[in-house]
């Protein structure tokens, strides 16, 4: 192959995705070739050798393989959803394959040019990278805000590194010491202690950085930072920003993997420009930051592009030509934004859900109406707005039927909760009576006891608190017995009174008088003057 040469891979036109991959020789300020490719090319990567040239299609879901000698198209491997970073291993038996919207790097044996494994990794999956003994693969996960490591020995992930926010390029140090990883969200650079698998360090650069690449010596990386428009060169040593690059055409801010290379050459410098369409940038919003009762969807809204993708777990529909999503599950949701010339962009924000349902009681829990208490006050304990079954929206209400209560609370995010209490009645008058329930008074019988009987409290027509009085006039005698519920009953006892009948105080002498004698006491009174009583 000759030396030298570069591989710019473009699709046709902002209207036509069809990729063509063209070959450049900088010596002679030339397009030596123009090869074919699938549609929307992104990563290039040649292998060590310089034989075979791997070139990986978005759209087409797959990779080219150009043979580098004929400048040919030799064959065509199947990969994951939008394919984007691809990197060759040293010894250039493996071709790794980072597909975006799959989550997952493809293995391709470059001798079969067949894949011969899928590895899962994070979300979005942007930049991949070998290490220079090939027995690490770096991959760096864009919505997962880390870096997975891949064992290419048993192909399966064998630790995450935690990095800045939306990492997107990533490369490995010449002796494998370091790994740089450019941050897009953070605008800054992480270096991973590949020993370790730890973040060293943290570096600012410039606005969005995307690419990065160190220098075959070790000793400087470059950033490519998309929305400053420069790149940022670091000092390994000393882990700082030395120089920061004039401004270049913002489509260079994509170029990820190694894109340094040494070179050498000898004549006059040479001058060219490359026009490139505009980039394009995503924006995605949302109805509702959170889903709760009361908000049961959200409806994200995407501007930036013609075609949007949208991809998370609760979509309920979705457009991809006005650019709206129903969402309905709390979660992150990413959209990939297409502009008419073919450039995406990716974004994503994060939906909150809030279905806690409120905290609510009754206090009192249950009640009884009595004769003493014939209302009760039910009180709603609890934050939002009420609805008692009665239909009242107070937080407490006042009740005089027995009967079963319930109130709906609502809280502020639209949840609600029911609670109920429940009122029986106790209105029965206690059983009393007297003992015994009528007496007579006599000469003999001067005082009658009374005895009320019931359980409660007792007030006779006396004024006497007692159960028992004593009665010594004649009339009627009530008593009133007060219940443990306040109900009252009366019962009543007549008492009457019995004339005592006359008695002779001296015996009447018989002689001079007859035997016998009858002694006639009239019935009626005297009314004459009685004649004195004899003498003896």
């Amino acid at each position: 192959m000759p030396t030298n040469l570069l591989y710019l891979a473009s699709q046709l036109s902002p209207s036509d995705p069809s990729g063509v991959v063209k070959v450049y020789n900088p010596v002679t300020n030339e397009i030596v070739s123009s090869i074919p490719v699938g549609q929307q090319p992104g990563g290039v990567s040649v292998s060590p050798d310089g034989s075979r040239v791997y070139v990986v299609n978005g759209s087409s879901n797959s990779v080219n393989v150009i043979d580098a000698i004929t400048n040919t198209l030799t064959t065509t491997i199947a990969v994951g959803n939008s394919p984007f970073g691809v990197s060759v291993s040293p010894n250039g038996s493996r071709v790794y394959v980072a597909n975006i919207t799959s989550g997952n790097v493809s293995v391709i044996d470059a001798a079969t040019n067949s894949v011969t494994a899928t590895i899962p990794v994070g979300m979005l999956p942007f930049g991949v990278s070998v290490n220079p003994n090939g027995n690490w693969v770096y991959v760096a996960n864009f919505l997962s805000n880390n870096v997975s490591v891949i064992d290419v020995a048993t192909n399966t992930v064998a630790t995450t590194i935690a990095v800045g926010n939306s990492p997107v390029g990533v490369s490995v140090s010449p002796d494998g010491s370091r790994v740089y990883v450019a941050n897009n969200g953070s605008n800054n650079v992480s270096v991973i202690d590949a020993t370790t698998n730890t973040v060293a360090t943290t570096i600012a650069v410039g606005g969005n950085p995307i690419g990065v690449s160190v220098n075959p010596d070790g000793s400087q990386v470059y950033v490519t930072n998309f929305e400053s428009e420069t790149v940022s060169v670091i000092n390994t040593a000393t882990n700082a920003v030395v120089n920061m690059a004039p401004s270049f055409s913002i489509v260079l801010g994509v170029n990820l993997g190694n894109f340094v290379r040494s070179v050498s050459c000898t004549g006059n410098p040479i001058s060219f420009t490359i026009t490139v369409p505009p980039t394009v940038t995503a924006t995605l919003t949302a109805s509702s930051t959170a889903l709760s009762c009361a908000t049961l969807t959200a409806t994200l809204t995407a501007t930036g592009g013609t075609s949007y993708q949208f991809s998370g777990p609760g979509i309920v529909t979705s457009s991809s030509s006005s650019g709206t999503a129903l969402v309905n599950v709390s979660g992150t949701y990413s959209v990939t934004v297409t502009s008419a010339n073919g450039c995406t962009s990716v974004t994503s924000l994060t939906i909150g859900q809030d279905t806690t349902h409120p905290s609510l009681s009754i206090t009192p829990s249950s009640a009884t109406l009595t004769c003493t208490n014939p209302v009760v006050s039910l009180s709603a304990v609890g934050a939002g707005t009420y609805r008692w079954s009665t239909g009242t929206t107070t937080a407490a209400i006042s009740v005089s039927v027995a009967n079963t209560y319930s109130v709906t609370l609502t809280g502020a995010n639209g949840c609600s909760s029911t609670a109920t209490a429940v009122v029986s009645e106790n209105k029965i008058p206690p059983s009393v009576s007297i003992n015994p329930s009528s007496a007579t008074l006599s000469c003999t019988t001067s005082s009658v006891s009374l005895s009320a009987i019931g359980s409660g409290t007792y007030r006779w027509n006396t004024g006497a608190a007692t159960s028992v009085i004593s009665a010594t006039s004649a009339g009627l005698y009530s008593v009133t017995l007060t219940g443990a519920n306040g109900c009252t009953a009366t019962a009543s006892a007549s008492v009457s009174y019995q004339n005592c009948a006359p008695t002779l105080a001296h015996a009447i002498p018989l002689s001079p008088l007859r035997w016998p004698m009858r002694l006639v006491i009239p019935s009626q009174p005297i009314r004459s003057p009685m004649p004195k009583r004899p003498t003896i």
